[in-house]
């Protein structure tokens, strides 16, 4: 308990478990939803603990690296380059990191890019090339406005991953793809139903949880990255909730935010509790 009286969950040396409430006792281990949440990217345990989940795993467990968080176009950005070549040096900056995560946890890693509308308006010679590497785009290039094959087709992408690893960015980004892809009901049938573990960092611990209004508190994410949502909305906030009645605060210091989540936390029900992570603690 915080000195405001505030939940807080710490991290003990394997991890909390938070279980839902329609689990009980009788189903739980077959049933249990198998969470890491990370405060940022600075965050080492969960290699510990996934490596340790899986230090029986055969040559067909697999990771889907999911960096379309900080996949986006700053368009108020000073930068030279044309949009083509930034999101070059985006896409060869996920590979680099989806290798590095392949060699932290001896397994196949795939990066996949869950934002297709990025280029649904642009001419397809402006977008990267990316034939035979092992980051992928899920965009509308093939069937234009055909909502149910674009799902179908990241559905395959995802088939058969042991475990979804959502990097950190901009929430809203994140938000609005994990909707407009399909990725939020393919993601919680996953994880919730098959067993595939689900490993979110930063903004990608944010929209694990009930809600992304926490990603509003430090003014960090701007929302307006998005064109033609109401982040006003309490639809628009409502996330995966792979735990329910959870939402996360991640970069938490308490010396800079304990007054800031003091005078925001009236915001959240009565029901919801609080996790606050620190760049290096994992849930």
């Amino acid at each position: 308990m915080s000195s405001r009286g505030l939940t807080r969950y710490w991290r003990p040396p394997r991890g909390a478990q938070l279980q839902s409430q329609d689990s009980n006792s009788s189903n739980a281990d077959s049933n249990t939803t198998r969470v890491i949440l990370g405060g940022s990217g600075r965050c080492t345990r969960q290699f510990e603990q996934l490596n340790h989940l899986f230090k029986h795993k055969n040559n067909e467990s697999w990771v889907a690296y999911i960096p379309t968080a900080y996949m986006y176009l700053n368009h108020d950005s000073a930068s030279k380059r044309t949009p083509a070549e930034r999101r070059r040096r985006q896409w060869y900056e996920a590979r680099k990191k989806g290798k590095l995560l392949a060699e932290k946890l001896n397994m196949r890693v795939e990066t996949i890019d869950i934002a297709m509308e990025a280029w649904r308006n642009e001419d397809a010679a402006t977008a990267p090339d990316i034939e035979g590497s092992s980051a992928t785009t899920i965009t509308a290039k093939n069937h234009a406005g055909d909502e149910s094959k674009r799902n179908s087709e990241l559905r395959e992408k995802l088939k058969g991953a042991s475990v979804i690893y959502v990097d950190g960015g901009n929430t809203f980004w994140l938000m609005h793809h994990i909707r407009q892809s399909g990725f939020l009901d393919i993601c919680r049938k996953m994880v919730c139903e098959e067993s595939c573990v689900y490993v979110g960092l930063s903004a990608g611990a944010i929209v694990a949880c009930e809600h992304i209004g926490t990603a509003f508190w430090k003014g960090w994410d701007d929302p307006a990255i998005v064109e033609g949502v109401d982040w006003t909305l309490p639809s628009s906030l409502q996330a995966m909730k792979l735990i329910p009645n959870h939402v996360v605060f991640p970069h938490y210091s308490e010396k800079e935010h304990e007054n800031l989540i003091e005078s925001r936390s009236g915001e959240l029900g009565p029901e919801q509790k609080l996790l606050m992570l620190r760049d290096d603690e994992t849930l």
